[in-house]
């Protein structure tokens, strides 16, 4: 009777004793880059997380580490290079960090109040008279900025190389950006912190046909392609430069079943899938819409997603509309391509391409076991594509 009594005294002391207190950061990450962030890896030092995301230049996004207090390194992965800022000490429980890359193509994470998104004051549209296409705005926008600093003296800003253009033929404008304010303060307090930039394939890699990874049956297939093996946190997949309508991308590729993961070597396991990045200019956007319709695949359904919160804005079901040929859902992909690729708004468009012979098919109700190709545009000038070895499901979800 007394151990009984004794056990509920000690539980009921154990009750009473303050919990100890849990680490934890939130850290937000705003990209203040012209690229698209595909993955995000934060280390605390003695924990890590990561996350995989379409976070659009101008966007943010919470990362948020339970058993982490402070952040130690961040590593970005962003179109087809690591960057990565070490020997952090960004205390929790909150941070926010803007990731932004200088002229030569540096890396820089911005801390503190400085990081803070931009007030609409800090970008904004300055009317250009008509613009014809990109070239014509490399020329025509810096004079445009040039008449605005001669008309507003005191003030830095930079064309942010974004155009639009807003009546056909009539008028366009260039987005400029401030980068200090006339009173010659900054904006906001803060700090930047350089970075390292890291190819994810070693320097000299030759690029080959992107054919040659959609036709390989295995991952074995490809090891005399010089494939390199990913690692942290694209362990079991693999990297090679591609070449697809006159650009070079970086492909990653996925094996069937992720590979030994499932305890099945990689090289026999069949290709799955193939991510393709790079940097691209208003003619590789032409290029490859028109190597997909080359290739044989024709534009199933697409959807445009716009804002802070990217909500979907538009979608477009072009297996729905019976009337309208392959020559008119290319041209209106185009039209929306262009669109969004030259937005200074964060905002993007997802198309699903399948190969044009297997559609009357689909449209009939079929879902064939045939590779597709999704599109991924985002303003700011990024294009990423995916191709899958089997769409079969994708065809039919679009449908739903």
């Amino acid at each position: 009777m007394k151990r009984m009594s004794f056990a509920y005294l000690l539980l009921f002391l154990l009750l009473l004793a303050p919990l100890p207190v849990r680490a934890e950061i939130t850290v937000t990450v705003a990209n203040g880059s012209s690229l698209e962030i595909s993955y995000l890896y934060m280390d605390s030092g003695d924990s890590g997380m990561g996350s995989s995301m379409n976070l659009v230049p101008g966007n943010k996004i919470n990362m948020n580490d339970g058993d982490a207090k402070a952040l130690k390194e961040l590593k970005v992965y962003a179109g087809t290079k690591c960057y990565t800022f070490e020997a952090l000490n960004l205390q929790g429980p909150k941070q926010l960090v803007r990731f932004e890359l200088a002229e030569d193509g540096s890396p820089m994470l911005v801390t503190g109040d400085k990081a803070k998104p931009a007030t609409p004051k800090e970008s904004f549209d300055v009317e250009a008279g008509p613009i014809y296409d990109n070239e014509h705005a490399k020329k025509r926008c810096p004079e445009v900025l040039a008449d605005w600093l001669a008309a507003n003296p005191g003030n830095e800003a930079e064309w942010t190389g974004n155009w639009a253009t807003t009546a056909e033929g009539e008028m366009s404008v260039c987005n400029i950006r401030i980068k200090k304010a006339a009173s010659g303060t900054e904006s906001s307090a803060g700090s930047t912190i350089r970075g390292k930039a890291s190819p994810m394939v070693p320097e000299g890699t030759a690029a080959v046909d992107f054919s040659k990874v959609t036709s390989a049956g295995t991952i074995g297939d490809l090891r005399a392609l010089n494939i390199t093996e990913g690692s942290h946190p694209f362990s079991n997949e693999f990297f090679l430069p591609v070449t697809f309508a006159k650009t070079t991308w970086l492909a990653r590729i996925s094996p069937e079943n992720g590979g030994e993961y499932f305890a099945k070597p990689a090289d026999v396991c069949p290709v799955r899938s193939a991510t393709l990045h790079a940097v691209t200019s208003a003619d590789d956007l032409k290029n490859t819409l028109l190597a997909l319709s080359s290739a044989g695949y024709r534009p199933w359904f697409a959807y445009v997603k716009e804002g802070e919160k990217m909500d979907i804005r538009d979608a477009e079901s072009f297996w729905d509309k019976s009337e309208a040929t392959q020559a008119d859902t290319e041209e209106t992909m185009a039209e929306t391509s262009a669109a969004i690729y030259n937005m200074g708004e964060p905002a993007s468009l997802d198309a699903l391409y399948i190969p044009a012979q297997n559609w009357d098919e689909a449209v009939a109700g079929g879902n064939p076991a045939v590779p597709v190709i999704r599109v991924h545009i985002t303003s700011g000038k990024n294009i990423s594509l995916i191709w899958m070895a089997n769409g079969s499901m994708l065809i039919e979800s679009c449908r739903e």
